[in-house]
């Protein structure tokens, strides 16, 4: 859950199955401050796919972090305007085997993401990523110096004073 640049709360909901279509959808739930709630459905996730992280980009849009419940690694970012216009941006970037995934806005102009996953098909666990606002996505592995090798990964990730990323994880 955040706060948006409209003020309002947005929150990103795990799939629920549609009773008339028997798919799963996720959804963007934005909450005015009246309490009126608005879904908007991302209709381009799988049904083992997941919602991770929300956070407000640079460019002013919300961005929400999907994870792949499929051994293929195709997870991906959607980016909600504050009007509602829903974009998703299909990435081949962090699995199932991630634990979690942590979007913030960084200080460059991009979104960055951490967690844990695969790239090609191989466990680069931990990862951190940067996307730009048109979805072009890189990942670097990166490996931190706690805990057993193999074991480690990152939960979060955050723009600090000055303009760094800062990265917190457990093994």
């Amino acid at each position: 859950i955040t706060v948006g640049p409209d003020g309002n709360l947005w929150a990103a909901a795990e799939p629920v199955t549609n009773t008339s279509t028997f798919e799963p959808t996720a959804t963007i739930i934005r909450v005015s401050r009246e309490g009126q709630i608005t879904s908007f459905p991302i209709r381009a996730l799988r049904s083992t796919d997941s919602l991770s992280g929300i956070t407000i980009g640079p460019d002013g849009n919300l961005w929400v972090g999907v994870l792949s419940g499929q051994a293929d690694g195709i997870a991906g970012l959607v980016r909600v305007s504050p009007a509602g216009r829903v974009r998703f941006f299909r990435i081949r970037a962090v699995s199932a085997v991630s634990p979690g995934l942590s979007l913030a806005a960084g200080p460059d102009g991009n979104v960055w993401i951490a967690g844990a996953g695969t790239l090609r098909g191989v466990n680069v666990k931990p990862t951190v990523g940067r996307i730009t606002t048109t979805g072009r996505a890189k990942f670097f592995p990166i490996r931190p110096r706690f805990g057993p090798m193999g074991e480690e990964y990152f939960e979060s990730i955050v723009q600090g004073p000055g303009g760094a990323l800062w990265l917190a994880g457990q093994s």
